[in-house]
């Protein structure tokens, strides 16, 4: 009876490890795809359509226009899949594409298109925003799969803003598999708070 609350906490935190260590392989994954193309990654499809022109000059405008909706857990993978050598059409063209991030195949979630892609010992994918974009916390996206998944911000005694502002923002939903329902999306001193204790990010640690 002692011991088993110890191993249960140790196993918890074993896999909030597993978890933790891939939000860093995927944030650096992300520097690694703006050190290429110049800018991360944007986080929804309309700023992605003018992306996608600014990186490919040439890119065909079919390639443009026939993107896939995409929310922000498909960008993540979409774009850390790297894109085709052919530069008129970088999405559909052929030839080895040389993928920023080694997905793994069995936590991909190919019944949409884009695939989502779920952190290790949970259900719930991986969410990405491109702060960088937004100066001020007015941006609108959010990502809605058990609770929602909005861009974190700071406290106005910290000036306010987006958490990571100049960069982006990964956010798991860790182990209880939700996201949380804070409108607020406000951190405190000791990282995400209140409703979001479980989740983990790119930049805080969360409370267990």
């Amino acid at each position: 009876a002692l011991i088993t609350p110890a191993v249960m906490s140790a196993l918890r935190t074993a896999k909030r490890t597993q978890i933790s260590t891939e939000l860093s392989q995927l944030h650096s994954a992300i520097e690694a795809y703006k050190a290429q193309y110049g800018s991360y990654p944007p986080s929804n499809k309309a700023a992605f359509q003018n992306h996608l022109r600014n990186i490919f000059i040439n890119i065909a405008d079919s390639e443009v226009t026939g993107l896939p909706n995409m929310d922000n857990a498909q960008i993540l993978v979409f774009a850390l899949r790297g894109y085709s050598p052919d530069k008129r059409r970088p999405i559909t063209g052929a030839g080895e594409r040389k993928p920023f991030f080694d997905f793994k195949p069995d936590r991909l979630d190919t019944s949409v298109t884009p695939a989502r892609y779920s952190a290790p010992n949970t259900t719930k994918p991986y969410v990405y925003f491109d702060c960088s974009r937004y100066p001020t916390t007015n941006s609108t996206e959010n990502y809605s799969n058990t609770g929602t998944a909005k861009p974190y911000k700071l406290p106005s005694g910290q000036g306010g803003g987006y958490a990571n502002a100049k960069s982006f923002q990964i956010i798991s939903s860790g182990l209880d598999n939700d996201y949380g329902n804070d409108t607020g999306y406000v951190l405190d001193s000791n990282g995400i708070k209140e409703a979001h204790t479980d989740n983990l990010t790119n930049f805080s640690e969360g409370k267990p």
